[in-house]
């Protein structure tokens, strides 16, 4: 799909391995993982099924409370961030 498409371009633009869209939940204050592009299907399973607290990255919600753009190079699976 078009999510999927985005992922890819911004990883090859980026010489990334991985990119991935996530989309806030403001109820749960988490982000729910909706698209990727080069995480393994295992790996995908588990980003797409757990949310990424907001807690977990802190330093970055200032910036997307302003609508301004910010990345993690390196969320892995099973860090707290996914705790």
């Amino acid at each position: 799909g078009l999510n999927e498409r985005v992922c890819e371009l911004t990883a090859t633009s980026l010489g990334a391995d991985t990119s991935r869209i996530f989309l806030w939940d403001g109820e749960n204050r988490s982000f729910g993982a909706i698209a990727d592009y080069g995480d393994d299907p295992e790996t995908w399973a588990v980003i797409r099924v757990v949310p990424l607290p907001a807690t977990s990255i802190a330093g970055l919600m200032p910036r997307l409370e302003r609508g301004e753009r910010a990345g993690v190079e390196d969320v892995g699976v099973g860090g707290d961030q996914y705790g």
